[in-house]
């Protein structure tokens, strides 16, 4: 008769202790998720506090020129043209200073997009405007 109270102790120790690990397990995973999405929120919220103050502007002026009018300097630039239904992508190397211009050739493209590429000091990479990309049709000068 007094074995009767060993096996719900038994099964409330097993109960707490299977709790006590799901729960372990469970917390990891959502620190796991967390981190992530801190990760890439943290990523959009960086790119978006160097990329509003980026803007750049494309004219014609005997030959094409590129204007920086934002407040960094834009290292790279990448370059879509658009030729009779092929695109060609190039990355290149501008250097271009806040208020400066630079002459820029874009061949004989039907339509061209241009991103501009900037460098996070901080971070110590590059960072791709993508919502402040240049597009211009009829590429004509």
């Amino acid at each position: 008769m007094r074995n009767k109270g060993i096996s719900p102790l038994i099964a409330t120790v097993l109960l707490i202790g299977f709790t006590l690990v799901m729960a372990f397990f469970v917390s990891k995973w959502g620190f796991k998720i967390t981190t992530s999405t801190l990760d890439t929120v943290e990523g959009y919220a960086t790119q978006s506090l160097y990329c509003d103050e980026v803007s750049i502007d494309i004219y014609c002026e005997g030959s094409h020129k590129m204007k920086n009018r934002g407040a960094f300097k834009i290292n790279k630039i990448v370059l879509r043209k658009f030729i009779g239904g092929n695109v060609i992508v190039n990355e290149e190397v501008i250097n271009l200073l806040p208020n400066k211009i630079t002459n820029f050739s874009f061949g004989d493209a039907d339509k061209i997009e241009v991103i501009p590429i900037v460098f996070d000091d901080d971070k110590n990479k590059d960072i791709a405007c993508l919502d402040k990309k240049f597009e211009l049709e009829e590429v004509v000068c």
